[in-house]
This record gives C-alpha cells, sequence and structure tokens, in this order.
C-alpha cells in the first residue's frame, strides 16, 4: 500500500536517488546541476517552501516523490523508481500535488514533460491538455480544473 507524506531535507538523497534512476527523463546529477538542480538548491527551496513536496513510501521504503511551485502554480516534478511503477504511486503522487494546488486557487495548473513519453500519456488520461512547446524538446501541459469539478 502507498503511504504518502510531506517531504523533508533528510530524503534528498534518496529523492535525486529516484530522479537519477527513472526510466524516461533520465538526467545526470551533472545534468540537473547544469540545469540548477542541486541537492543544496532543492533543499533551500523546500526549507523557505517556495516548493512543496511529498514522498511515497511502500513497505518503508521512498518509491518515488512529487514537488510544486505554488507560485508559478507548476507541477515540478513526479518521479517513481522504475520497479515501483505500475502500482498507482504516480497516481497518488500527482493527487496530492494537484489538490495541494487547487486547494489554493482555482487558477489552471501546468507541467513539463516530455511529447513522446509515457509520463505524457499518463497525463494526458488524467485530463491535462497540451498547451505548447517547452524547452529542451519538451510541452507545457496544463490543467484546467480539478478532476471531478
Amino acid at each position: 500500500m502507498v503511504q504518502l507524506r510531506p517531504a523533508k531535507v533528510g530524503d534528498l538523497p534518496a529523492i535525486f536517488d529516484i530522479r537519477t534512476s527513472v526510466r524516461e527523463n533520465a538526467l545526470t546529477m551533472e545534468e540537473l546541476a547544469e540545469r540548477g538542480i542541486t541537492p543544496n538548491s532543492f533543499g533551500a527551496r523546500l526549507e523557505e517552501q517556495a516548493l512543496q513536496a511529498w514522498c511515497a513510501e511502500v513497505e518503508d521504503q521512498l518509491v518515488g516523490f512529487s514537488v510544486v511551485d505554488s507560485a508559478a502554480r507548476e507541477v515540478f516534478a513526479l518521479f517513481v523508481r522504475p520497479e515501483a511503477e505500475g502500482r498507482g504511486v504516480g497516481g497518488a503522487l500527482l493527487d496530492v500535488a494537484v489538490d495541494w494546488l487547487f486547494q489554493r486557487g482555482p487558477k489552471p495548473i501546468r507541467l513539463v514533460t516530455g511529447p513522446d513519453t509515457r509520463a505524457y500519456v499518463f497525463y494526458t488520461k488524467r485530463g491535462w491538455r497540451y498547451v505548447s512547446l517547452a524547452p529542451h524538446g519538451d510541452v507545457w501541459m496544463e490543467l484546467a480544473a480539478r478532476p471531478g469539478a
């Protein structure tokens, strides 16, 4: 059973391990750093609450995480360990992120993903729609309203 909880700075090693282990949209620590994403920068943004994040655990093992940037109304990251795929982890992490953002206002929320990925299909099935091209060959997607609203 998937258990969700708020992320804390102590989770950063596991979060970055998950982020660099994924099958799609894989980036190394060096590539993440080139984009300004390091354990220090991420931890600082968590501590100042510029980002909100959640961890998913299965049998006390961290298997995924999601992150939102509330100012940008953006799902900034959602990643699941390859061995935990297909167990509802991604859906649970997306739900908590979407709910959190829509609790703060009704404006649309967005995210960036690759156009030819399983993630794109995952988001589309959950009501997200293509908006425009984004950097690095990715696309912006938007969710106009809370699902079921």
